[in-house]
């Protein structure tokens, strides 16, 4: 990961923290090449789960 990326995914830390103490349920989409557009790949983004927080 290159270095603006790491500083700026530190800097949104604290963004973070705060979504996750208010809400029941969080997703985080990482920032992507293209959006997804679209059914499809709107449910790509589902296909893989992460470990619950």
């Amino acid at each position: 990961m290159s270095p603006f990326l790491q500083a700026r995914a530190a800097g949104e830390l604290e963004e973070i923290s705060k979504v996750y103490a208010l809400a029941d349920r969080v997703a985080l989409i990482p920032l992507l090449p293209e959006e997804p557009v679209g059914e499809e790949k709107l449910a790509a983004l589902t296909a893989y789960s992460s470990q619950p927080a």
